[in-house]
């Protein structure tokens, strides 16, 4: 006897894969009105899938023949009243098992399925064998039932779970058995499967969760001990994929949504055909194209099945064939004006058994001119008598899960009561309620209505998606992609013999006023994501559980085109037919020209979005960008736009300095990283959907968080409230930028987290000093990113804590005393305390909580030790989720200007006062800084926002150099032994030789012993910034001290001067030495020391040579030097000559007489440099400054 996989053609009514760049059903214009060839039919009366309804009977709890009849029961005999050939042998009864399958014969409780042929196994039919378990409860799960008629019986597993008692995930399946006169099932065909929603393949004997082991379900059919047999695969995996009866385990959602029709009476089958569209049939469009993947597979796991395609008339047709145990082919069809009319597609597929077999499939191409198409549209009813009526239609007759949704713009309506936009009399019903507005969901279970109404107000003459969803148990409404409100209902939608109706309640008389679009029926209660994603998607024609598909696109005509697959059209009725298709609800981007956001062609309908209306032109509420296209937007300028939609896979690129405007929702559900700034600016409430990196994201509205972002710069929060809404806000932070946020008058509801990058540098102490921008939060947070060790631990334990915070109130002469260890992970980071951690690497540390806003204080002491130097010193933190502006800060009595930091590149402390600062301190504090600052008597530091600043956020305490509000500073840099450290001089009006708490700082000494010390002293204080009183004429000397850590060379080199006259010399004198160095021009000076040496070796000497006019001389006098020598021309009159130094020091003094050229010759051992030259008499005084080259010293 042949063994046999299965007979007949099997047909898929859904595609596998249908991609088009128009959709392929006619659907641009009226085609029934202006091509009478275009079907329009309303006779189907039954989908791929037969719903279930009242007249079923349920099984469910009347199981026997095992101990666990709910697990691994069986049904019957059960008569069928109709003869049923299984391989040539005639049954009248079954026994339907609880394990996915049906027998003849005997029942049978195996539920450890065998793939085909089985010795063991009797005489089966098997959509899915593996093992259910009816046991697990939930509402509308683990239920079959069957429907006995006089010529077919239909069998469903309906939301079946698994053992041992599983009810997630579910599988929903069908079978069908017929005396081979079933018109659904296709006359001369006596068997379907169909499935539903497929998830799991294995019991828990057998795996967890459904998979697992190598264990599968077994989908085919057999004679009793397998010698006949057929095998459509093996499912075993959580994928979608298949090859055919052999090969590999398949995927269980492979069979999602798909159906298996055959014949079972014979003893022979070909090639099984899969994936052709219903009836075999494609329409489309001239200038469109269709991809239509399909496959055949052998009966048998062990055949080869070679497939052909063949056509003469299309003018482009491409294919691509890959035989095998199953053969797959794709073919695409580009079609143009010459195609216009029928072509047939042969698809012939031959195996290689014995007898060879031939399954032959004829592939129905109709191609319409559908005229001129200029984008999508939406149909409008005038709601006094327009509708749209498509008749009693088969497939709409839904008595299972079901979703109707559609977006909807609603006029002003002047009557009471709910008016219908998707109608069903006696069955189900979605609109609106034309005095308060709500919308409406109703479904009829046994005769009478449920109804559910939204909590949301439809706005009026604005665009909102509404969908209702029923799965047998609950009814929901949706507003706008969001679950708007829920019931309880249970039981089965009554079916009815109603004529379906678009726009109307027939019944009673009440028409919508309004636009409609994208109209669409499922039976499937879709979710929440799948809601709110998929009503900005254009969705493909037979996609799985889509019933009905009214894209509302035609633009002119009678007829509203359905492009589910089903082409249940339906007629315009009392309608005018050209002025009731107006614009969609949305503006669609082609990019058919380039990225240009405001090239027209590039838009649908050749016109860039408007936010606003513009005489006849209307604004679009929606602008889509959809995906698979070869060019995005690119925006270089602000670009203002509504509602944006970004779909998966698609983008819109914001170039640096451009800005979008949104002024309602933002769905993005393409783009990773916005470049550049985002800013929602709308009146009402805003939401954001989809998760996303924002370089700079600006609030000024309420915004709603729907999904997990992060921002990468700015977050500005102008007004208007940011609701996070239960999502998680980052701010992100790495080794090249840190975000921050800024409060204007705007706030945020909710918590966030903020990053902080910790850089750590080989050789450094690794300290880094952090403050919390939370005001609830302990450092636990800390530990979770940077391990704490031997909390509550002091100076001496071993191992040393590495969290530290500072304690001025202890009394200790050592500043280091005040230095404190937490006690417990407990401990809070109150906002303004400073801590100090130790890292070992670099670290990304991040903590969640609620973010400061406006003032906040912390109490600072001054406790007396006795050494006074050691008192005062108060380790505090940036409390915001911003940086601040020292300079910006309003200190009280008592506290010093200056603030320090530490560096933990130079392992040195920087310090900022007044404009001035050292190791790059700089007056901005970054978010997440501790800091120290000086009191001289008990008082308390507050800051508010004035204090907060959005620059200079890139790094830890600083970023680059500062620049003195004092015009003649310098800042000297000492270099060696791998470290540095710099000090201030400066000179001002307002500044005196003492110290001064307002411009002055301290010098707070490295904890290393190897940093060097570079410093100036004021009153026997270390300073780091001295601020000395402006001088007009002379010299001032300053003492700088170094204290080298290691023995060894150094170099002191000018790292900032300010303005000084252009007259003033400043040099460097090397006590030890005897040397003097220019310190403007001379470069780095290079000398030797060793610890231990005295430190006041150096001084600075600032020398301003005199205050005169240079240059007034009316008598053209000319001054220069070439080498060694000065030369003076053009002198009328007697006058003086002196030649100084940079130092001041008098090199010539001479009398000279007028009108000859005078030659001043320099001493022998007169170095080169810069020298000043000054002519003087009763009524000439001119100082020239010159360079001397004298080539003899070199």
């Amino acid at each position: 006897m042949n063994k046999i996989l299965l007979s007949l053609s099997l047909l898929f009514y859904t595609v596998l894969t249908a991609q088009n760049t128009k959709p392929y059903i006619p659907q641009q214009k009226n085609l029934q009105a202006h091509y009478s060839k275009v079907p329009v039919n309303h006779s189907k009366s039954s989908g791929c899938w037969l719903p279930l309804d009242a007249t079923y009977t349920d099984i469910t709890n009347i199981f026997t023949r095992s101990y666990s009849p709910q697990d691994d029961g069986s049904y019957g005999p059960l008569n069928l009243g109709f003869n049923f050939t299984f391989y040539g042998q005639t049954y009248n009864s079954i026994y339907i098992n609880v394990n996915g399958n049906i027998t003849f014969g005997n029942y049978y409780s195996s539920y450890s399925p065998a793939g085909f042929p089985s010795s063991s196994a009797p005489a089966m039919i098997a959509p899915f064998w593996a093992d259910v378990d009816l046991r697990g409860t939930g509402s509308g799960t683990n239920k079959v039932y069957y429907k006995l008629e006089s010529n077919r019986i239909i069998i469903q597993w309906v939301e079946v779970g698994y053992y041992n008692k599983k009810t997630v995930p579910l599988n929903t399946f069908q079978l069908i058995l017929t005396d081979g006169t079933d018109p659904d099932v296709g006359i001369g065909f006596n068997t379907r499967f169909a499935y539903d929603d497929m998830n799991w393949c294995v019991g828990d004997v057998g795996g967890t969760n459904g998979f697992g082991n190598g264990n599968f379900a077994t989908v085919g059919a057999q004679t009793s001990g397998g010698g006949n047999y057929y095998q459509i695969g093996l499912f075993g995996e959580d994928n979608y994929n298949y090859d055919g009866a052999g090969g590999n385990l398949d995927g269980v959602h492979f069979l999602d949504g798909k159906c298996f029709t055959m014949d079972l009476s014979g003893t022979n089958v070909a090639p099984i055909a899969v994936g052709f569209p219903d009836n075999q049939t494609v329409n489309m469009c001239m200038n469109s194209t269709y991809t239509l993947t399909t496959g055949f597979s052998g009966p048998e796991s062990n055949q080869i099945v070679t497939t052909t395609i063949s056509n003469a008339t299309l003018s482009n047709l491409q294919t691509s064939i890959s035989n095998g145990n199953y053969s797959s082919q794709t073919i695409t069809i580009n079609a143009t004006s010459a195609d216009v009319g029928t072509h047939t597609i042969t698809y012939t597929a031959v195996d290689n058994g014995t007898p060879a077999k031939t399954t032959t499939v004829n592939l129905t191409v109709n191609v319409y001119d559908c005229g001129n198409f200029i984008g999508p549209s939406s149909i409008e009813f005038d709601g006094t008598d327009d509708y749209v009526l498509f008749g009693n239609i088969g497939n709409l007759n839904l008595s299972g899960h079901i979703t109707l949704e559609t977006w909807m713009k609603p006029y002003v309506q002047n009557f009471a009561g709910d008016i219908a936009v998707i109608h069903k009399n006696d069955q189900y019903m979605l609109g609106y309620n034309g005095s308060s507005g709500q919308a409406v969901f109703k479904v009829n279970i046994g005769g009478t209505w449920y109804s559910i109404s939204s909590n949301a107000t439809l706005t009026a003459n604005k665009w909102n998606h509404v969908a209702g969803t029923f799965d047998n148990n609950v009814m929901k409404i949706y507003i706008n992609g969001k679950l708007d409100n829920s019931a309880n209902v249970s039981g089965a939608l009554n079916v009815s013999n109603s004529n379906f109706v678009i726009g109307a309640d027939l019944t009673a008389t009440k028409y919508f006023a309004g636009r409609l679009d994208e109209i669409r029926i499922w039976r499937v209660a879709k979710s929440e994501n799948e809601i709110n994603i998929n009503r900005f998607k254009s969705i493909p024609s037979n996609t799985n559980y889509l019933q009905m598909y009214l894209k509302c696109d035609e633009d002119e005509g009678a007829v509203l085109i359905d492009t589910s697959g089903y082409y249940n059209n339906g007629s315009l009725t009392n309608m005018d037919t050209v002025a009731c298709w107006k614009d969609n609800f949305a503006k669609i981007w082609y990019g058919n020209t380039d990225n240009n956001f405001n090239t027209g062609s590039n838009w649908s309908k050749g016109l860039a979005p408007l936010v606003s209306d513009n005489g006849s032109l209307e604004a679009f509420e929606y602008v889509i960008i959809p995906n698979n296209l070869s060019n995005y937007p690119v925006l270089t300028e602000q670009t203002e736009i509504n509602n944006l939609v970004i779909l998966d896979s698609a983008n819109i690129a914001l170039n640096p300095g451009a800005e979008l405007v949104i002024y309602n929702d933002l769905y993005n559900f393409g783009v990773d990283t916005f470049d550049a700034t985002i800013r929602f600016s709308g009146q009402n409430t805003q939401n954001q959907y989809g998760s996303a990196t924002f370089e700079n994201l600006t609030i000024d509205a309420d915004v709603i968080l729907n999904n997990d972002i992060n921002i990468r710069g700015e977050l500005l929060l102008n007004t208007g409230v940011l609701n996070i809404n239960n999502q998680i806000l980052t701010i992100k932070s790495d080794s090249l930028q840190t975000g921050l946020i800024y409060h204007n008058s705007g706030s945020i509801n909710g918590e966030v987290t903020m990053e902080r990058y910790i850089d750590h540098q080989v050789n450094t102490f690794g300290y880094h000093y952090l403050s919390s921008p939370m005001t609830n939060i302990n450092i636990a947070q800390i530990d979770d990113d940077i391990p704490l060790i031997n909390l509550g631990g002091n100076t001496t334990s071993n191992p040393l804590p590495n969290l530290w915070y500072y304690d001025e109130t202890v009394a200790d002469t050592n500043f280091m005393g005040g230095w404190t260890s937490p006690g417990s992970m407990s401990y809070p980071m109150t906002p303004m305390q400073g801590f100090a951690v130790y890292v070992w690497n670099s670290k990304l540390w991040d903590v969640t909580g609620t973010v400061n806003n406006g003032s906040v204080s912390r109490a600072v002491y001054n406790t007396s030790s006795g050494n006074p130097l050691a008192d005062g010193w108060n380790f505090v933190g940036n409390p915001y989720p911003s940086p601040m502006n020292w300079d910006n800060v309003s200190l009280p009595s008592g506290v010093d200007n200056a603030v320090y930091y530490w560096d933990y590149e130079t392992n040195q402390y920087a310090s900022y006062v007044d404009g001035i600062g050292t190791n790059g301190g700089n007056g901005f504090i970054a978010t997440m800084q501790g800091f120290y600052v000086h009191a001289t008597s008990n008082t308390t530091l507050t800051f508010d926002n004035s204090a907060r600043t959005t620059q200079n956020n890139s790094s830890y305490y600083r970023t680059g150099n500062s620049v003195s509000s004092y015009p003649e500073t310098i800042k000297l840099k000492v270099d060696g032994n791998g470290y540095t450290d710099e000090t201030a001089i400066r000179f001002g009006s307002n500044a005196t030789d003492s110290f001064d708490v307002a411009i002055d700082a301290y010098k707070l000494l490295s904890g290393d012993p190897n940093a060097p010390i570079l410093y100036t002293l004021i009153q026997d204080k270390k300073s780091s910034i001295n601020s000395l009183p402006k001088f007009n004429n002379g010299n001032y000397t300053v003492p700088l001290y170094f204290e080298p850590g290691v023995s060894g060379n150094y170099t002191i080199d000018l790292s900032y001067k300010g303005e000084f006259d252009a007259n003033t010399t400043i040099t460097l004198e090397d006590a030890v030495t005897g040397t003097f160095h220019d310190v403007i021009y001379g470069g780095p000076y290079q000398f030797s020391m060793n610890v231990g040496d005295a430190p006041n070796r150096f001084f600075v000497h600032f020398n301003k040579v005199i205050t005169g006019v240079e240059n007034n001389d009316s008598e053209n006098l000319s001054v220069y030097s070439f080498e060694d020598k000065i030369y003076i021309t053009q002198l009328k009159q007697n006058a003086r000559v002196e030649v100084l130094d940079i130092t001041g020091k008098q090199i010539v003094s001479k009398q000279l007489i007028p009108n000859a050229q005078k030659i001043i010759s320099l001493p022998e051992n007169t170095s080169s440099g810069i020298y000043f030259v000054r002519i003087y008499s009763e009524n000439l005084n001119i100082v020239k400054k010159l360079w001397i080259e004298n080539k003899e010293l070199k």
